[in-house]
């Protein structure tokens, strides 16, 4: 098994291995959730950078791509998500989300200049929880991070015949509906 940087040409491996583990609730991470190669390219332009420096992926030694991880973060910024280990469930079981995981956080450390991580895994997902807890990740509750530094500016799209108002009880069932 070779890791080596994403290359474009990686991305519909990529999004069916993230495909593969969001059914799952043992397997759940929560970043990659990549349903289509334009959702995996989006997560990165989404941050300003780009896949093929953030985003490592695990080729096994006939060229198939078996797994990723990496960062995603601002331009330059200390503090990075990471984009957790998955790995191909017929590649599962031999080290690879550890080898994943250890060479992204040399990645981070080593050439990105990361200083604080985050990972989000699913509660379910034992296997992720022990592999960051061995590496040296804490948990620290449920929780969710912003940069107020940087704040993300809204485009506000019209959106003709739409109105928005207070919801009242009698739209409780047309809102569970769409829920």
């Amino acid at each position: 098994m070779t890791i080596r940087a994403c290359r474009p040409e990686d991305a519909s491996a990529l999004v069916a291995v993230a495909k593969s583990c969001a059914r799952g609730e043992t397997d759940f991470v929560l970043v990659p959730l990549w349903e289509s190669e334009r959702d995996l390219f989006a997560e990165f332009e989404r941050h300003g950078v780009d896949p093929e420096t953030h985003l490592l992926v695990a080729e096994a030694c006939d060229g198939a791509v078996v797994g990723c991880t990496g960062f995603v973060r601002r331009p330059k910024a200390t503090a990075a998500g990471l984009v957790c280990p998955i790995v191909a469930r017929d590649s599962r079981g031999h080290g690879v989300g550890g080898e994943l995981l250890r060479a992204a956080l040399a990645l981070g450390s080593e050439r990105l200049g990361v200083k604080v991580v985050s990972a989000a895994i699913g509660v379910r997902n034992r296997a992720g929880y022990s592999l960051l807890t061995a590496l040296g990740f804490r948990a620290a509750r449920q929780h969710y991070l912003m940069r107020v530094d940087d704040t993300p500016v809204a485009v506000r799209m019209p959106i003709e015949g739409l109105e928005l108002g207070a919801a009242k009880p009698d739209d409780a069932d047309a809102m569970l509906a769409v829920y």
